[in-house]
């Protein structure tokens, strides 16, 4: 995550992928009003919000959902749709290589889970996440 956004976040109280989430699930709207209040462009809160999204997955990262988000799954509803755990998985693998963003990779396993979990969770779920992840 950029530096700035790091700081423009955490100066609105902003500090784990929880916040976030809360702060930017509701729509587009609520993206703008965020991205508007705190001097961030409007696709990386965008993006952000599509990682903290993705966050609310057992066991996924903001390193993990950042690849996911690169390899064209940018929340929770997208990866539900995703018809292929295997092949998700060597794309995050893919650009992992050429861009260094994590050392735990995720399993083909675990994507798979991380695909049927997603057909079940619903936006107003982020209470049952289990561990929220820090923003930095």
């Amino acid at each position: 995550m950029p530096a700035e956004a790091i700081e423009s976040l955490a100066a609105a109280k902003i500090k784990d992928t929880r916040r976030l989430y809360q702060k930017t699930h509701k729509g587009a709207d609520q993206r703008a009003a965020l991205a508007a209040r705190i001097g961030l462009d409007r696709a990386l809160v965008d993006r952000l919000s599509g990682v903290a999204d993705l966050c609310r997955l057992y066991k996924v990262t903001p390193r993990v959902a950042h690849l996911m988000n690169l390899a064209g799954v940018p929340s929770v509803e997208a990866l539900a749709k995703h018809p292929a755990p295997g092949q998700l998985t060597e794309e995050i693998a893919r650009i992992d290589q050429a861009r260094r963003v994590t050392e735990n990779l995720p399993t083909k396993r675990e994507v798979a889970g991380w695909i049927k979990d997603a057909k079940v969770l619903k936006p107003e779920d982020w209470e049952q996440t289990r561990k929220w992840a820090s923003i930095r």
